[in-house]
């Protein structure tokens, strides 16, 4: 488990991804990979997340064990199970977890702390980017990405995914976006 000071940035950074995404609510899934694609983009992370690989792909127990057992943000997100087989469940802000969000994302925006506006604005750009795919869109993502192959080595999904749809509901997605926004 990460020490006290990772834990509580770990919380904070975790409440900063769900009050950044226009859904509010995550699946575990989902707040495993863009963590993981953020920690790989922001040397300034690094050092906080350690990802094994696992069942689904890359995982972190630190972020699991905050989502699960906060001690700094108790009540700031509630989970909700689910049946299918990949999210994991889904994290949903509560009130309390969308005014501290709100407060925390006003404080760091006053202060102009470069390092954490870049933090919210790879957040952003992941949501933008990733919070409308699919379990299995992002998985297959993540397990065709070359510099990530590595990650495939111990899930139990892997195969299936790669078999799915999801290359061709990601090209359709693709176009979609293009004719709507470039056409």
């Amino acid at each position: 488990m990460a020490d006290e000071m990772s834990e509580r940035e770990i919380e904070y950074l975790l409440l900063l991804l769900l009050i950044t995404s226009k859904k509010k609510r995550l699946s575990h899934l989902h707040i495993q990979k863009e963590m993981f694609l953020l920690r790989d983009a922001t040397k300034a992370l690094q050092p906080l997340f350690h990802f094994i690989k696992h069942f689904r792909g890359p995982f972190s127990k630190d972020i699991k064990e905050a989502l699960s057992y906060p001690m700094y943000l108790d009540r700031h997100w509630i989970y909700k199970s689910s049946n299918d087989k990949l999210t994991g469940g889904y994290l949903e802000l509560t009130k309390e977890g969308e005014t501290e969000g709100k407060k925390l994302i006003k404080k760091i925006l006053e202060k102009k702390n470069d390092k954490l506006n870049h933090i919210i604005a790879a957040m952003n750009l992941l949501h933008d980017l990733y919070d409308n795919l699919t379990p299995e869109e992002l998985l297959y993502i993540i397990y065709k990405s070359p510099k990530y192959k590595d990650y495939t080595e111990k899930s139990i999904v892997y195969k299936d995914i790669i078999k799915s749809d999801a290359k061709l509901s990601l090209k359709q997605k693709f176009f979609k976006y293009i004719d709507k926004e470039l056409l």
